[in-house]
């Protein structure tokens, strides 16, 4: 059973309707009707030296192009672009969109490493009409058009740092905090 706590968020009320969370999965099997949208993320967040990232493990479909398998990521461009707030001005979300859409991921994701964490991230969808692979290899490489570190994921979410909320439940709570 997961028991969803998201400190720091507030709940909705009863006039506004609450935001439901998609997940990265969701995203990245319509990359276009998500493009320039505001939207909440839940996803497992990422992070090292080189940026941070929401990703799923398994999403059924994958977005290959020219033979080339991109991976279930969407970067996080943090802090230096100009990101949206909430319609509310915070992130409220209901508990239970919250808990349905965590159980549906980590059905087919897991959280990896210490600094892993289950995130629900508020901010600006942008991805390429044309989204081109990276080719070749060496000092030559055309590292195509994606986003982040390497050019590495098919599509970003533009975020203000405090519009990422971590979620804690029974299966990561004490483990992972930001």
């Amino acid at each position: 059973m997961i028991v969803a706590a998201v400190p720091g968020l507030a709940q909705a009320t009863s006039g506004e309707a609450p935001l439901v969370p998609v997940t990265v999965c969701e995203i990245l099997a319509s990359p276009q009707q998500f493009n320039g949208k505001n939207v909440a993320v839940l996803g497992r967040l990422g992070r090292t030296n080189e940026g941070w990232w929401l990703g799923e493990d398994d999403c059924g479909s994958k977005i290959v192009q020219e033979g080339y398998t991109w991976p279930n990521l969407v970067w996080v461009e943090c802090c230096y672009e100009p990101a949206p707030d909430p319609p509310s001005g915070s992130l409220r979300l209901g508990d239970v969109f919250v808990a349905a859409k965590l159980k549906q991921v980590k059905e087919t994701t897991k959280l990896r490493y210490q600094t892993d964490a289950w995130v629900v991230a508020y901010g600006r969808i942008e991805t390429r009409s044309e989204l081109r692979p990276p080719r070749g290899t060496g000092p030559n490489r055309d590292w195509g058009n994606g986003f982040g570190h390497l050019r590495g994921a098919p599509m970003q979410i533009v975020i203000k740092e405090k519009n990422v909320h971590t979620i804690r439940d029974d299966a990561s709570a004490g483990q992972k905090q930001e």
